[in-house]
């Protein structure tokens, strides 16, 4: 099982914390049930092996002189916070400026330390009667703009936006339906595109260079089919030219669940790991942030024969599929390769969201291909 190190360090002060909701983590060797955990003085680290298809709650029960904490409760999976799956800004608790504790992603590695979170900017743009979500490294790089797969979200792609800027300036758009953009009436392919275009529009930017997983691969290389002068290549993971899925168990998603728990078991110990930064609270409980059936109706969409589109540009492109995705073949990817001039395959370790699987080995990939440009 993969696992992310994570280190609970105490700034001062002794704090008495518990593991909640999951049955257990790895912590010096031993295993951490529901047990408290005290640290015996201040300054000390305590490192937890969190597996990474697990989310975890780390409540402050009782810090030296403020026992009001007792219910505060630090969601380590929530998008601004730290997650199991992808490490982002650390959280603290500081309820003095002595006093605290603080979750950190432990990087050993320059590769590793190359991935940590970078500070992205959301903001906004309108098309088509909709508000459109979108995040921003910012800074003076030459522009990528990533387009996320079906159910998933822009911040899918924060580390890899690490892992680019700021030689990069990285952009990731929650599409239609998804994320924090609005739901919509239909999601053709013609809406889609549209979303795409009106972004560069909002952005003032003449050409980009468009990555996308699945949905957001067929995105990509069909805007640059239909609009080849605004792309200056093209990055395309793990999606064929011809997709033909069958979405219709995403139905069975639907509904309010009682708990974040209870949401992640019914989606499944394979998906769920992947849908995390879509899960949202509400007053009566637990939900997505899409609606099933319009996903249905957008997979519905997208699937068909793209050949032509694919092969309508000679923008410089990648290929990336995933070695054990259930999604594409080999045999696909390489007449893909082979029918389109300028276009390079590469095959990593991962499923089907390979920059999530294997996100460092993506990253140089990606990295090495933007260098050539």
């Amino acid at each position: 099982m993969a696992r992310s190190l994570y280190r609970i360090g105490i700034r001062t002060g002794k704090v008495r914390a518990k593991l909640l909701q999951q049955p257990h983590a790895c912590v010096n060797g031993g295993l951490l049930g529901r047990r408290e955990l005290t640290p015996p003085a201040p300054e000390i680290i305590r490192e937890l092996n969190l597996p990474h298809e697990r989310n975890y709650s780390l409540r402050v029960i009782c810090v030296k002189g403020y026992m009001a904490l007792r219910s505060r409760t630090a969601k380590v999976a929530a998008i601004d916070v730290v997650t199991v799956l992808r490490p982002r800004t650390p959280f603290s608790l500081f309820p003095s400026k002595t006093k605290g504790i603080m979750l950190l992603p432990i990087c050993n590695t320059r590769e590793e330390k190359s991935m940590l979170p970078t500070h992205m900017t959301r903001s906004q743009f309108h098309h088509d009667g909709l508000t459109l979500s979108y995040i921003d490294t910012g800074g003076e790089g030459q522009t990528l703009i990533a387009l996320h797969a079906l159910w998933m979200e822009a911040a899918t792609y924060t580390r890899l936006a690490a892992a680019l800027s700021p030689e990069w300036r990285v952009l990731a758009m929650d599409q239609r339906g998804h994320g924090y953009s609005d739901h919509a009436l239909s999601y053709t392919r013609k809406d889609y595109i549209g979303d795409v275009a009106a972004l560069l529009e909002h952005l003032e930017v003449d050409k980009v260079v468009l990555l996308g997983n699945s949905l957001g691969g067929v995105n990509a290389y069909q805007f640059a089919a239909w609009h080849p002068e605004r792309v200056k290549g093209i990055i395309i993971e793990d999606i064929g030219a011809a997709p033909d899925a069958d979405a219709s168990f995403v139905l069975a998603w639907d509904g309010t669940f009682p708990s974040r728990e209870a949401l992640e078991e019914h989606i499944g110990q394979r998906l769920a790991p992947y849908l995390l930064d879509s899960f949202r609270a509400t007053p009566n409980g637990w939900q997505l942030a899409f609606e099933p059936r319009e996903m249905l109706e957008s997979q519905l969409q997208l699937n068909g024969d793209h050949w032509a589109d694919w092969l309508a540009t000679k923008c410089p492109a990648l290929l990336v599929r995933g070695r054990e995705s259930r999604i594409t073949t080999q045999d696909h990817f390489e007449q893909m390769a082979v029918r389109r001039p300028n276009t390079r395959l590469v095959t990593l370790d991962g499923g089907h969201v390979v920059h999530q699987d294997n996100p460092s080995g993506f990253a140089d990939i990606v990295r090495e291909f933007l260098h050539d440009l």
